[in-house]
C-alpha cells in the first residue's frame, strides 16, 4: 500500500520530471515498434509531401524541402509543376511504413563534432488513377548548416518504368520525375514487388500444386501439369492461384536452371514483403 507521504513524493517528482522536460518518452499505441525516431520524422515529412502532391500545394512541397536542396536545385519550381502534372489522381494506399520496417537506409557521419544524419527509403504509392514506386531522402540532422533539415530529394515514377527498364533512381538533390517508357506492359504485384505479368484464364488449386510437388520436384512436370508461369525468369516462376476469401494467392518457385529440379516454393498475396508460408523446400 502507498502511503500519504509516499504518494505526495511521487507527485512531486513528476511535477519536477514535467517542469524541466525530462518526462521519458511514452509509446502511443499506433507507435511502431520497429521504427526508430529517425524513421518516424522521415515518415512524417513524406506523408506530409504526399498530402501535399494530393491537394496540388506547390508551395507545401517546396516548404517541406530542405533550404539547401533548394538553394541547389535552380530548377526546383519547375520540378514542382512536373511532378504535379505527371502525378494523376489522390492517393489510395502508400507502402511507406511497411517498407521502413524492412529496412530503410540510415546514414549518420561525425567529423570533429559536426554530426549529419539522413534517412532514405523507396516505396509504392498507389492513386484511384494510377501506381508509382517513389524514393526519398530526409536529413534529420546538418550541424554543417549546409544543407538544413528536410527533404533532400524526391524522386518518382511508375511501375512499369522501374519494372521494364529496371530504371535506378537518381541521387542527385531535388525533385526527379523518369517519365513513362513506350509501349503497354501489364504490371501486377507479387509479394510487395511488381512484375510484367501474363494473364492466363486458369485457375490453379493451392491443393494441386501441392500434389504435383509431391509427385516430382521437376520444373518441366509442373510447366507441363499447369502451364506456362505467369512470370517467368528462369530461376524463378510465379504462378497465380485461385484467390482465398477474395485474396490473390501466388506461387513463388525457385529453380535450379541447370538441373531443372525445384529448390524452394512460397505462398505469397499481392503486397505483403513477408511470405505466407514455405510449401516446399529442398532442406527440409
Amino acid at each position: 500500500m502507498i502511503t500519504g507521504m509516499r504518494l505526495t513524493a511521487m507527485v512531486l517528482v513528476a511535477a519536477l520530471l514535467t517542469l524541466t522536460g525530462c518526462v521519458p518518452k511514452q509509446n502511443k499505441e499506433t507507435d511502431n515498434p520497429k521504427i526508430n525516431e529517425y524513421e518516424e520524422v522521415f515518415q512524417e515529412k513524406i506523408e506530409a509531401f504526399i498530402a501535399c502532391m494530393d491537394n496540388r500545394d506547390a508551395e507545401g512541397m517546396k516548404a517541406l524541402m530542405a533550404q539547401g536542396a533548394v538553394e541547389e536545385d535552380k530548377d526546383m519550381d519547375a520540378q514542382i509543376e512536373r511532378l504535379l502534372q505527371y502525378y494523376e489522381g489522390t492517393s489510395t494506399m502508400c507502402t511507406l511504413e511497411e517498407s521502413l520496417e524492412t529496412g530503410s537506409q540510415e546514414r549518420k557521419s561525425a567529423s570533429r563534432g559536426v554530426i549529419t544524419r539522413k534517412v532514405s527509403d523507396w516505396f509504392y504509392l498507389y492513386t484511384d488513377k494510377g501506381n508509382y514506386v517513389c524514393d526519398a531522402t530526409v536529413c534529420q540532422q546538418d550541424d554543417t548548416g549546409e544543407m538544413g533539415e528536410g527533404i533532400i530529394t524526391f524522386s518518382l515514377m511508375t511501375e512499369e518504368v522501374l519494372v521494364v527498364d529496371n530504371t535506378k533512381f537518381p541521387a542527385e538533390t531535388g525533385i526527379h520525375v523518369i517519365e513513362d517508357l513506350e509501349g503497354d506492359y501489364h504490371i501486377r504485384k507479387v509479394g510487395g514487388s511488381s512484375h510484367i505479368f501474363e494473364e492466363y484464364d486458369r485457375e490453379i488449386k493451392l491443393e494441386d500444386a501441392e500434389s504435383q510437388l509431391a509427385a516430382s520436384k521437376s520444373m518441366s512436370a509442373f510447366r507441363s501439369t499447369f502451364g506456362e508461369p505467369n512470370v517467368d525468369k528462369g530461376y524463378r516462376a510465379i504462378y497465380e492461384l485461385q484467390k482465398e476469401e477474395g485474396e490473390c494467392r501466388f506461387l513463388s518457385i525457385f529453380v535450379d536452371e541447370e538441373t531443372d529440379i525445384i529448390e524452394t516454393v512460397y505462398l505469397l498475396n499481392e503486397h505483403n514483403k513477408v511470405r505466407l508460408r514455405c510449401i516446399y523446400s529442398q532442406e527440409d
